[in-house]
């Protein structure tokens, strides 16, 4: 679990202010995060309820530690919103929610690219970039290097990954 007071029950004041506490609640964990998406030789899954909140925020910070240019890492946060849609009645299925459950504000249903822009140019603005960032709170460089290699890779062509490396 990355930060339990992001779940649908929080109602937090509203998407950047909960994704800048996500980022600062679970800095020391990047190291372990790291390592927990490098090492592996398959596929890794990261989720969440809603698959936008707590992943959006970690997805982000690991693409953008990678070098995937900033505008691809806020363009596919906002695809997420395309999965949004039938959530509610996915919750409903699976007991997360119930008829009965209080609604939530239309903004934690959405995933708008000025939800997730403040987190990118928190990294991006970082001093040494988002690699540094996470180099700082105790990511290995090792597994940094590992991650970086398996996601160019991967999807260099999608995501639009910088020669250069970091921002």
């Amino acid at each position: 679990p990355l930060f339990d007071s992001a779940a649908p029950g929080a109602r937090p004041a509203d998407l950047p202010s909960l994704y800048s506490r996500m980022l600062h609640y679970n800095e020391t964990r990047a190291g372990e995060i790291l390592e927990l998406v490098a090492e592996p030789e398959g596929p890794v899954l990261v989720h969440c309820t809603a698959g936008k909140d707590r992943t959006g925020v970690l997805v982000a910070v690991l693409l953008l530690a990678a070098g995937v240019e900033p505008d691809a890492v806020v363009d596919d946060y906002v695809r997420s919103e395309e999965a949004l849609l039938d959530l509610i009645d996915r919750w409903l299925e699976v007991g997360i929610r119930t008829r009965q459950s209080p609604p939530l504000a239309e903004q934690f249903l959405r995933a708008p690219a000025d939800a997730i822009a403040p987190i990118v140019e928190q990294l991006t603005s970082a001093p040494g970039g988002p690699a540094q960032w996470m180099l700082d709170r105790g990511a290995n460089p090792v597994h940094l290097d590992m991650w970086r290699a398996q996601v160019r890779g991967v999807v260099s062509p999608i995501l639009g990954i910088s020669e250069g490396g970091t921002q």
